[in-house]
């Protein structure tokens, strides 16, 4: 009984630290760059939905792009143009490895956007064109 009243209050206290060592995580250096490099990214639209980036993407050539914030702080969306399609790729920063993060069946990370970018969207970097028209200014 005792032994697993102990084994209770260590996994509280590990869940507490992971949750504390997330919350300094984000608020980190490293975070506060990865940041400032998507803000400022010519893409970068903020706080769109899914619908808003398709009327601004209608009638775009393949692989414009919008760069927009997620449900999470932490969250984001990469949304372009493929063919007569919007794709919405979901990614994130990855705490572990400080690396941008997107998994789709295999996990793609990069520290770099620039490389990120055309990785997931399975194009050459020339090919990627951010949507720049409506794009907010930081």
């Amino acid at each position: 009984m005792l032994i697993s009243a102990l084994g209770h209050v260590i996994q509280k206290w590990r869940n507490n630290m992971d949750n504390t060592s997330r919350k300094e995580r984000i608020q980190g250096s490293w975070f506060q760059e990865k940041m400032q490099t998507l803000t400022t990214n010519t893409g970068w639209h903020g706080s769109l939905s899914g619908v808003e980036s398709e009327a601004l993407l209608r009638g775009n050539e393949n692989f414009v792009y919008i760069l927009r914030q997620g449900e999470k702080s932490d969250q984001f969306y990469l949304t372009f143009v493929r063919g007569t399609e919007f794709i919405h790729l979901p990614f994130t920063v990855d705490y572990s490895t400080e690396q941008w993060f997107y998994r789709n069946n295999i996990p793609h990370f990069s520290p770099d956007l620039d490389t990120f970018i055309p990785e997931i969207m399975h194009c050459e970097q020339k090919d990627c064109k951010p949507l720049a028209q409506f794009a907010m200014k930081k």
